[in-house]
């Protein structure tokens, strides 16, 4: 089957939408958990994602956008493929020691497992995509999110209706990511990249190992964007186990569909902030820096105006009254999603102007801050204690990422060669 390419207006549209069916899929299962099951339940699951997800991030090392940017075709997409089973099968090990360390056992130890090697083979579907979307099908690539997504609560719901254990839910979860893999790996296949080869079909150690340097700060700043962004669940879990997690966790999505109208506009703004900064239009850079700004800043305030409100109303309503301690929390996790949106936007405009480098030390210092404020107002506050630590940690970011771009004026600086 001959791919055609898409336009970068169809690929938008159609990344909108997989990205929107995909974060519902999310939400459904969460509902399916709270409706069918427990606080208790919920925590375990959210729990066994926040101890995977950031091994997983740190394995990926990037490869699909440095496979997508290797113009010069310097590797082989084979060697994308090997390098990214052998990172994800450390990482799915590393999940399972974390898991017995930390003195998980029996169902909470399986459901660890299970999603662990569940996101395992996400990532392995995540390397899959790369050829589709250096060819410009992202259309391909979001039918398969979608694919995934639908397999996922499926599955996840229909065992767990039937079972009411989270261990064997975690399972499905797990046969369901396989299951997409396949189709992924299947549709990858059909693109001429993965058939094309530079060293007539032979790998060796240094090429995997110079693929591996190269993608490895990459891996080790979405590892600590993901720590930074699981803190409050590693907070509530040792402060109040599984059931408050839960408690919590239910809050999330409401933030993940800000999130997901703020990232469409960040991607969108990218290319043309990019295009501001190499021509030197510090004006035009910040114009529009400062109207996405607004947007966010719209987002985030709707959010916010609406958690006020209707916040307990919409929980008791979607979750049931099992989830009532999540109601005084539900305004203090809109005020850390409306810091996080802004500084998500300034990140864009820091990746924008080429800042990579400078932002390792910032997403350092924003995991010790929510960390450090978690921590100490967990005791007293609970839910809205661990919320504070993310509230501090975005906005230390918001100035930060403020103050590194202001010093980063003109083309020249943070990497940019000097003509």
């Amino acid at each position: 089957m001959r791919h055609i390419e898409k336009s970068f207006g169809e690929n938008s549209l159609w990344m909108i939408w997989g990205s929107l069916v995909y974060a519902a899929t999310q939400w459904l299962v969460i509902v399916v958990l709270a409706r069918l099951g427990t606080p208790e339940d919920i925590g375990l699951f959210t729990l066994a994602s926040a101890l995977s997800v950031p091994m997983l991030a740190l394995s990926q090392l990037s490869l699909r956008q440095v496979f997508i940017t290797d113009a010069a075709n310097r590797y082989d997409f084979s060697d994308f493929v090997i390098l990214r089973c052998g990172t994800t099968a450390i990482a799915c090990l590393t999940v399972v020691l974390l898991g017995v360390v930390l003195g998980y056992r029996d169902e909470p130890l399986a459901a660890i497992i299970a999603v662990g090697i569940g996101r395992g083979f996400e990532s392995i579907s995540d390397i899959y995509y790369a050829p589709l979307h250096k060819k410009n099908r992202l259309d391909v690539v979001s039918v398969l999110l979608m694919i995934r997504g639908i397999l996922g609560v499926f599955l996840v719901s229909l065992t767990f209706a039937t079972t009411r254990s989270i261990g064997l839910a975690s399972a499905a979860f797990a046969v369901a990511c396989a299951l997409a893999t396949a189709v992924a790996h299947m549709q990858s296949t059909r693109v001429d990249l993965w058939r094309r080869t530079n060293r007539r079909g032979r790998w060796t150690s240094r090429y995997l190992t110079s693929l591996a340097a190269r993608g490895l700060p990459l891996g080790a700043a979405q590892l600590l964007v993901s720590v930074n962004g699981n803190m409050p669940r590693y907070v509530l879990e040792r402060f109040g186990g599984a059931t408050l997690l839960g408690q919590y966790a239910v809050l999330e999505h409401f933030v993940a569909a800000g999130s997901l109208v703020v990232n469409s506009i960040g991607q969108a703004a990218t290319p043309r902030l990019a295009a501001s900064h190499a021509e030197n239009d510090g004006r035009q850079f910040w114009t529009l820096t400062v109207r996405v700004l607004l947007l966010a800043s719209i987002v985030g305030i709707a959010g916010l105006t609406l958690a006020i409100t209707y916040g307990g109303q919409l929980v008791l309503s979607i979750y049931g009254p099992g989830f009532s301690l999540a109601i005084a929390a539900f305004p203090y996790v809109m005020v850390a999603a409306l810091f996080a949106f802004l500084s998500s936007v300034l990140g864009y405009a820091m990746t924008a102007r080429s800042v990579f480098i400078a932002q390792i030390p910032l997403f350092i210092a924003v995991a010790f801050v929510n960390g450090l404020v978690g921590f100490s107002f967990v005791h007293d506050w609970g839910i809205s204690g661990a919320v504070a630590g993310t509230i501090a940690a975005s906005i230390v970011q918001l100035f930060a990422s403020a103050a590194i771009l202001a010093s980063s004026h003109g083309p020249h600086r943070y990497g940019r060669r000097r003509k």
